[in-house]
This record gives C-alpha cells, sequence and structure tokens, in this order.
C-alpha cells in the first residue's frame, strides 16, 4: 500500500484487522506527520503479520515499543526527535536488514 499525501481518514482505516496480508506500507506525506497509534502498535506489535517493508513517518511521541515485537519487518523507515529510540525499535524488530531513521530537530 502506498499512500502520497494521507489524510488522517486514510490513515485510520490502515488497520490489521482490515488489511491482514499487508506487506508493504509507504505513507509519503508532504508534510512532517506522525502515524495514528493504532497503525504504529500494529506495526510494532506483529498484528500485521506479513509486513516487510514499512515507511511510517515519526513516532517519537509513541509509548515504549520495547514491550512489542514484530518478527516479520525486514525494512523500516522513521523520523524521530530522540535517538534513543532506536535501540528500543532494534530490540522490537529482531529481523531487521536494514533502518533508516530521519532525525529530526525540534
Amino acid at each position: 500500500l502506498k499512500l502520497a499525501r494521507p489524510t488522517q481518514i486514510q490513515l485510520k482505516q490502515i488497520r490489521a484487522d482490515t488489511m491482514p496480508n499487508l506487506t508493504y506500507l509507504l505513507l509519503s506525506p508532504n508534510v512532517y506527520f506522525s502515524a495514528p497509534k493504532q497503525l504504529i502498535s500494529d506495526a510494532f506489535t506483529g498484528e500485521f503479520r506479513h509486513l516487510r517493508w514499512a515507511r511510517l513517518g515519526h513516532i517519537d511521541s509513541y509509548d515504549p515499543l520495547c514491550h512489542f515485537k514484530s518478527l516479520s519487518l525486514r525494512y523500516l523507515h522513521i523520523g524521530c526527535y530522540h535517538t534513543t529510540i532506536i535501540p528500543c525499535v532494534l530490540a522490537t524488530c529482531p529481523n531487521l536488514q536494514q533502518l533508516s531513521v530521519d532525525c529530526l530537530r525540534a
């Protein structure tokens, strides 16, 4: 699934219970954005069991990820203000082959 400039309504419709076989998710906003917490939760808890590739946007404001596991993710692109989230992302996604991080300034 590839969305250019997704609306909040579109983002809220991307859920594991409605798209259980999602393997690729690319969100291309024209401005900085944060994905809905439910979408981030579904991606990092393994609810999207087949999700291999994801570009999720900004995730700093999300609750600690270290309690989750996503074994399917191989490629992940995120944005964050605080690089302290990176070890949690790596622990959450032990099978990552590539992690791209846009370090944003406050």
